[in-house]
């Protein structure tokens, strides 16, 4: 059974799927344009290294170690390359609330 006073807040596992996907396309793109294209092949290498894998390498860097965990009174909270911090509720002595005020915000409760 679990417990009320515990829950975990991640990214959905669909968005590293996706650039794993992307990841993985990008590849069999660069082998057969090895394999079946005319030489010369580094500018779609570079290219592809600078705008594909670089940015996709830090996108899942950052995705997957993103991490809320609130047990009882206690948020963890893990961030890029697993650097954790841990505060208790009864140590906040402020909260700054914002509001966006735009017309897709809820209205008001009465």
């Amino acid at each position: 059974m679990k417990s009320k006073s515990k829950f975990t807040v991640k990214i959905p596992s669909e968005i590293y799927k996706g650039e794993v996907f992307i990841t993985a396309f990008f590849i069999v793109l660069n082998v057969m344009y090895t394999i079946f294209g005319n030489p010369p092949h580094f500018p779609m290498y570079i290219s592809t290294i600078l705008f594909v894998f670089i940015p996709i390498a830090i996108s899942l860097l950052w995705i997957r170690k993103l991490k809320i965990v609130v047990s009882g009174s206690k948020i963890t909270v893990r961030k890029i390359l697993g650097f954790k911090y841990s505060v208790d509720v009864s140590e906040i002595t402020k909260i700054k609330w914002i509001i966006n005020d735009t017309r897709f915000d809820p209205p008001p409760v009465k």
